[in-house]
């Protein structure tokens, strides 16, 4: 009977010495997917923070056009209104001059007006302010 205990404690040490490796070697390969895992995780914060500094440089450049833009249609429409402004009163000039109502005039179909007509209401405001403007003293 004695034999049959030794046997039996000694199967008994086996199995627990057997499942003692085996724990440790899943443990082992426990930790190294634990720090594969935390490697690809170091990595993707790296690209991320990467992706992210290139997305902040491409904000800020647009942020950078979109304010030139914004100036530039600014003082695109500040020159609209000046140049709308001048010859408006190039027209109040030319009609004090001829005593031709201009805007009616403009209105007057026929061939000889056609030339000097716009194609495009909207252009008549595109007059050039590098000519300079004589004016004339009315002889009376």
């Amino acid at each position: 009977m004695e034999v049959r205990k030794l046997e039996l404690e000694s199967a008994m040490d086996e199995r627990k010495q057997k499942r003692k490796l085996s724990n440790r070697e899943s443990a082992k390969r426990s930790r190294i997917r634990k720090q594969q895992h935390l490697e690809e995780l170091l990595d993707a914060a790296a690209r991320l923070r990467k992706e992210n500094g290139r997305a902040v440089e491409q904000v800020e450049a647009l942020s950078e056009h979109h304010r030139r833009m914004e100036a530039e249609n600014a003082a695109l429409r500040a020159e609209a209104s000046r140049l709308t402004e001048t010859l408006r009163s190039l027209d109040r000039l030319a009609e004090e001059a001829t005593g031709v109502d201009v805007e009616a005039a403009a209105k007057i179909p026929g061939p000889l007006l056609g030339p000097w007509r716009p194609p495009h209401p909207a252009m008549a405001a595109m007059a050039s302010t590098d000519v300079p403007l004589r004016v004339y003293p009315s002889g009376g």
